[in-house]
């Protein structure tokens, strides 16, 4: 399947992703406005401003929580099947949380420093364990599990060939950042441009609460085009058409 076409159906499959956890975008998006709120607002209550960061660690939790369903619903719509959150719940566990949150800071961590060092080659290797964090859930690896996963099948084709996992995986990356990027970067800095702007809180209440939507929405759509990504390569080593599997869905 071309990245093209992965991106066409994660467009198509989003809105339902969203409308399956819509509860749960609800209120995340509900308590990062209040976090914002408390930031621009409430500067001269400190009592008030530390029990609202401490609603924020929750929130920060069920965060990690929402984007573990995202993956986990995002591969029952790849394949036409749907998805029922009874069947997440042992992958939604606080040790299994835990585990997933040190893999993509491990991950982060590292690339980070091999980016400073040697530009290319960090971001090769942050490309060949880009899928290690829905692998751990989908595929219900370990740790070390994951991240040899991604790098086998990130590393079936020369990196450097235009038909390449890691070819294609930075084309996907790019269309994301293109298409989802300056939208978020707009919405995050939108309640500051308000406050400047003299508005009233109530108006930014609002704007706040529909901006933290329309970022999960946009991150829905990252992810579910991760997870195509995924099976897609998934089926191509293991001798499948997943294009001709989803005929019909």
């Amino acid at each position: 399947m071309t990245v093209g076409r992965i991106v066409d159906r994660s467009l198509r499959l989003t809105p339902e992703l969203f409308k399956s956890l819509m509860v749960f975008a609800i209120v995340v998006a509900v308590l990062d406005g209040i976090d914002v709120f408390a930031e621009m607002a409430l500067s001269e209550n400190k009592g008030l401003i530390v029990a609202v960061k401490v609603l924020s660690i929750g929130n920060r939790y069920l965060s990690a929580v929402l984007y573990i369903l995202m993956i986990l619903f995002s591969a029952k719509l790849w394949v036409g099947e749907t998805p029922v959150l009874a069947e997440c719940k042992d992958q939604i566990r606080f040790m299994r949380i835990l585990k997933g949150v040190f893999l993509s800071f491990y991950i982060s961590l590292v690339t980070f420093f091999g980016v400073l060092l040697f530009i290319l080659p960090g971001a090769i290797f942050f490309l060949n364990r880009a899928l290690a964090y829905p692998i751990f859930y989908l595929e219900r690896r370990n740790f070390s599990e994951a991240i040899d996963r991604s790098k086998f099948l990130m590393k079936q084709v020369p990196w450097y060939k235009g038909s390449s996992p890691v070819a294609r995986l930075s084309l996907l990356f790019g269309i994301q950042i293109f298409t989802t990027g300056v939208a978020a970067i707009a919405i995050v800095f939108t309640p500051y441009w308000m406050k400047e702007g003299g508005f009233g809180v109530a108006i930014q209440a609002i704007s706040a609460l529909f901006g933290g939507l329309i970022l999960q929405f946009l991150s829905m759509f990252a992810t579910v085009s991760l997870v195509g990504f995924y099976l897609d390569l998934k089926a191509r080593y293991e001798g499948e058409d997943l294009l001709k599997s989803l005929e019909g869905n």
